[in-house]
């Protein structure tokens, strides 16, 4: 009888770890929208970053070490790849995987988001 009380009371003790571990989460720092958290103070930047979120550019790309859905290439260099002439016309025209922007988001933001993302310039470690 001891015996089967010890096994009853480890087996609850167990299922009770299980269900406060297995039920509880992490917060992660994330924003509730989960798109990148939010980097820098000039204007561009911020209408840049609320930009990425809303036209859904998270979904597929990444920048500052936040993770999209690898889709597309990380935005951390492209001011280094392309300038802000070539980086709008890929926004409007799209490509085989990225689909056009034209008409979807107004010329200005394309123009803002094209700006934005010219100035990121950060140089890959090797």
């Amino acid at each position: 009888m001891k015996n089967f009380l010890i096994y009853v009371g480890g087996g609850v003790l167990f299922l009770l770890l299980f269900f406060v571990t297995a039920f509880t989460t992490v917060d992660a720092g994330l924003p509730e929208n989960h798109g990148a958290p939010f980097w820098g103070n000039s204007e561009i930047e911020k209408k840049g970053h609320v930009l990425f979120q809303t036209a859904g550019c998270y979904s597929c790309h990444s920048y500052r070490g936040q993770q999209g859905q690898v889709t597309g290439p990380t935005f951390d260099s492209v001011g280094l790849r392309l300038n802000e002439q070539a980086i709008e016309m890929f926004i409007r025209k799209g490509t085989a995987i990225m689909p056009a922007y034209e008409g979807k988001l107004k010329d200005e933001e394309i123009k803002t988001l094209a700006k934005w993302l010219s100035e990121m310039k950060v140089q890959e470690k090797r």
